[in-house]
């Protein structure tokens, strides 16, 4: 249930997933789509017009992405871009590697303000969460604290000072 509402799943939901589900949460998006009695959508690899296509074609409601997957949509001529109708999409969730800013920019100018992120491990000990509010207002981030306390330690496993680069540590 916590995964649902953070991902913003609903009744009558259509999920899209680009990704193959061996990796945990392209499985957990459509395992939890089918248990809300959803359609998932699972493409066989990541073709960026193909995505654009079922999302038209489908209505989908729901996709998750990595930022290489917003890469290659950006990469596609505009026009290729603008043949599909994507006003059903509702949500775009994001994570398993860093974004750049300029790509996320682009992706929310394009799709609009639906695209949330997550940082988090198949292990489950912690979760960080922003939707595009709240990363409009502080490019680069990843959200706060959704699940877990976050520490951010230097490699003597102290806590290191704002603005200095550290290892994320989740504790229960």
């Amino acid at each position: 249930e916590f995964i649902q509402k953070l991902w913003r799943f609903r009744d009558g939901l259509i999920y899209l997933s680009p990704a193959p589900l061996y990796h945990a949460a392209p499985h957990l998006g459509v395992n939890l789509t089918i248990r809300m009695g959803g359609t998932a959508i699972v493409m066989e690899r990541f073709d960026a017009e193909d995505f654009l296509r079922l999302i038209e074609r489908h209505r989908v409601t729901h996709a998750q992405l990595v930022p290489t997957m917003f890469s290659r949509l950006l990469k596609m001529p505009d026009e290729a871009r603008r043949r599909y109708d994507l006003a059903s999409l509702d949500v775009a969730i994001h994570a398993a590697a860093p974004c750049p800013v300029q790509i996320k920019r682009q992706m929310i100018d394009w799709w609009g303000p639906i695209i949330d992120e997550y940082y988090g491990s198949t292990e489950g000990i912690g979760l960080t969460a922003c939707d595009s509010k709240e990363w409009l207002a502080h490019p680069g981030t990843v959200g706060r604290s959704v699940f877990g306390e976050l520490h951010i330690l230097d490699v003597e496993g102290k806590p290191c000072p704002v603005g200095k680069t550290g290892t994320v540590w989740f504790k229960l």
